[in-house]
C-alpha cells in the first residue's frame, strides 16, 4: 500500500512539472488577431445564406460598385414618411448594400421610395415595385394589429427572415455591430445593420423585450431568434441621454 502511495505521489508531482515546465519553457501561444467588419451588410451579402464566403486578402467584403440587373432582394427596410428611409438590398451578383432614397445602384437603378412592405426601383424603363415579403408565404399573414402593441407611436423596422436567420447562423459578426459597454450594448457604427435600424453611432441597447442586453451574443437570444419565430422585439435604450424605443417585427408574418 505503501509503495502505491509513493506512485502515485510521484506520477502527480512529475505532471505538475511537466505543466510548469511547460508554461515557462514552453513557446509563447500565438494571439489570435479579430479583424474588424468595416461594413456589416456587405459581410452578410457575400456570406452563406446570401451568397458565396468571398473575401479579398484584406479581409474587407467586396460591393459591387455597379450591381448587375436582375433579380434584386429585399432584405430589410425603414419606411420613414412620404416614401423616404432606408433598404437594405441584395444584388444578383451576391453583393448586399444598405441604400438611401434617392441613391443610384448602377444597373439595378435608383432607390425611388421606401415603403413598410418593399422598395421602388427607378430605371430606364420606368418604376419597379419589389416586395419585402415573398408572395407565397408558407403560413398565412397575422394581423397588423398584432404586429404592432396598442399605444406604440415609435419607429418600425420590418426585417426579412433570411436575413434574420444569416445573421443568427453568424453571431461572429454582431461584436462588429456593437460592443459591450457599462452593462449595455453600444453602436460601433452606423453604416451597416445598426443604420438600417436608424440607429447612430453610440447609441445605447439596454433592453430587447424587457431582457437586459449585456454582450453582443444576447442579441441572439433577446432578438434574432424571436424574430424568427415571428415574433416582435421592442428594443429600448438610450441616445444621450434621451430614450429611445424600436420596435422590429418579421416581416413575413407582420403587414
Amino acid at each position: 500500500m505503501k509503495t502505491l502511495a509513493n506512485l502515485v505521489a510521484v506520477a502527480a508531482l512529475a505532471a505538475v512539472i511537466a505543466f510548469w515546465g511547460w508554461r515557462w519553457l514552453g513557446p509563447s501561444p500565438e494571439p489570435i488577431v479579430r479583424k474588424p467588419v468595416d461594413d456589416v451588410a456587405a459581410a452578410l451579402g457575400v456570406s452563406p445564406p446570401f451568397g458565396a464566403s468571398q473575401t479579398p486578402a484584406a479581409g474587407v467584403p467586396a460591393v459591387s460598385p455597379t450591381p448587375a440587373a436582375g433579380e434584386v432582394r429585399v432584405l430589410g427596410v425603414l419606411a420613414e414618411a412620404d416614401g423616404r428611409g432606408r433598404a437594405l438590398l441584395r444584388f444578383p451578383d451576391g453583393s448586399a448594400r444598405l441604400a438611401a432614397v434617392g441613391e443610384a445602384l448602377g444597373a439595378a437603378g435608383t432607390l425611388a421610395a421606401v415603403h413598410p412592405d418593399g422598395v421602388t426601383l427607378r430605371g430606364a424603363t420606368g418604376e419597379r415595385r419589389i416586395p419585402l415579403r415573398q408572395p407565397a408565404a408558407a403560413q398565412p399573414l397575422a394581423p397588423a394589429a398584432s404586429c404592432v402593441p396598442a399605444g406604440y407611436r415609435g419607429p418600425v423596422v420590418r426585417l426579412n427572415a433570411e436575413l434574420v436567420a444569416g445573421m443568427i447562423q453568424q453571431p461572429h459578426s454582431l461584436g462588429a455591430i456593437v460592443e459591450a459597454k457599462d452593462g449595455a450594448l453600444v453602436l460601433r457604427d452606423d453604416s451597416g445593420f445598426g443604420g438600417m435600424l436608424g440607429l447612430r453611432k453610440g447609441d445605447r441597447m439596454t433592453q430587447a423585450n424587457g431582457i437586459a442586453l449585456r454582450a453582443p451574443e444576447d442579441l441572439v437570444v433577446a432578438l434574432l431568434r424571436p424574430l424568427a419565430a415571428n415574433q416582435p422585439v421592442r428594443v429600448a435604450g438610450l441616445r444621450g441621454s434621451e430614450r429611445q424605443e424600436l420596435l422590429l417585427v418579421n416581416a413575413a408574418a407582420c403587414r
